[in-house]
């Protein structure tokens, strides 16, 4: 598969309406990452947020033959649709939902995810292609969310991916995610130079404290991107004392995680 490197990582050369996020240095990284992982045929792949599909595209390189992959922008849907057709790559599915809602059938080996994650002021205009970054305020309107309900779509062994700036607080990605008992950690970091939506928001981020003492030598400021990997939430084994009626709840009591049955 062709494709432009940015980092380590070959990012899936894709074609684009107007309206659909540009694969960029964070896509790189969240694909660099999902290299690492043990991907085989029978890997249930989902790819949240998935814009032009690039990382979708990358999870079937991998050696997946099962992608879902999910967006709420129509333009982005076309677009991924069209890039895994012109490929024959029939073993992607597109939809699109509200992932903070979506309901599949069954959950999923390993998720992957690249949200908005720019800090925005409220007078920002939030649409078409501006809802692919634009965030709130401390871009963390759909990170929040997100660390709420992914964790629930992995399977017992199930690895998420999660790719965000240094700006929306990496650490409250990670406590969020520890409070569904998720196992998370940083497993890839890059410095970037700001972009062209980073650099106009430079006041709001100075407002909101989260600006830098002062920009480089050439008067540049940088962000930290990192990817946070988290496994499948654990299942603490019942309390001495408890009933533990069943085979599941006697399996628990080994102190393994509960197979994964269903969505809640």
């Amino acid at each position: 598969m062709g494709g432009r490197e940015i980092g380590a990582a070959a990012i899936p050369r894709t074609m684009r309406i107007p309206g659909v996020y540009r694969p960029q240095a964070d896509t790189g990284l969240l694909i660099e990452a999902l290299g690492r992982l043990p991907i085989e045929p029978g890997t249930r792949v989902l790819d949240v947020c998935t814009g032009s599909g690039a990382v979708a595209l990358a999870a079937v390189a991998a050696g997946s033959r099962n992608v879902t992959a999910v967006d709420l922008c129509r333009r982005a849907v076309w677009t991924a649709r069209w890039n895994a057709r012109i490929r024959g790559f029939r073993c992607v599915a597109v939809h699109r939902a509200d992932v903070t809602d979506f309901r599949p059938e069954g959950c999923f080996d390993v998720i992957v995810c690249n949200p908005p994650y720019v800090p925005t002021p409220p007078s920002a205009r939030t649409c078409g292609a501006e809802r692919a970054w634009n965030a709130g305020a401390e871009g963390r309107a759909l990170l929040d969310p997100l660390c709420t309900r992914l964790p629930s779509l992995l399977t017992e062994r199930g690895r998420l991916l999660i790719v965000q700036s240094e700006y929306a607080d990496i650490d409250k990605t990670i406590r969020l995610l520890g409070r569904q008992r998720a196992e998370a950690r940083v497993v890839a970091r890059r410095r970037i130079p700001f972009g062209p939506i980073m650099s106009l928001r430079t006041g709001h981020l100075d407002r909101m404290g989260l600006l830098p003492v002062g920009a480089d030598d050439r008067g540049h400021y940088s962000e930290e991107i990192a990817v946070i990997e988290a496994a499948a939430p654990f299942v603490p084994a019942p309390r001495p004392g408890r009933d533990a009626r069943g085979a599941g709840l006697e399996r628990l009591s080994t102190g393994r995680r509960a197979p994964t049955s269903g969505l809640r």
